[in-house]
Parts: structure tokens; C-alpha cells; sequence
């Protein structure tokens, strides 16, 4: 299920990379996945577009590193 959420991500940044959504619900999904790396990633992504995202701001002092 994650697997098949990330790959829906993926085509919808790809139509559209400057919605932050986006980025921050891959990195739910690589998160539940395990793929810690990769769930930093798209939080930062996430805040790169809109730095106001409190939720990916979250995210990423959950994960242990740095907003």
C-alpha cells in the first residue's frame, strides 16, 4: 500500500512539483515504509516550497534532524 501511495506521489509531483502536499505525504508514506532518508527528503521539500508547513516541521524533530 505504501509502495503503490509513493508511486501516486511521484506522478503528481511530476505534474505538479511546487505543491507541497505532495512532497509531505510521500514522506508519510516512505516514512511508514521505514525509508527514514527519504521521508527527510520530501519533509524538506515540503518546507523548501512552504516553509510555513508546520506538520513537516514536525516531522523532521520527530525523525531526529534539524527542520
Amino acid at each position: 500500500a505504501f509502495d503503490r501511495a509513493i508511486a501516486d506521489y511521484t506522478k503528481a509531483i511530476a505534474l505538479d512539483p511546487k505543491d507541497a502536499n505532495f512532497y509531505y505525504n510521500r514522506g508519510v508514506a516512505y516514512e511508514k515504509k521505514s525509508d527514514k532518508d527519504q521521508a527527510i527528503a520530501d519533509f524538506r521539500k515540503a518546507l523548501e516550497i512552504n516553509p510555513s508547513d508546520q506538520a513537516a516541521k514536525n516531522n523532521l524533530k520527530r525523525l531526529g534532524v534539524t527542520p
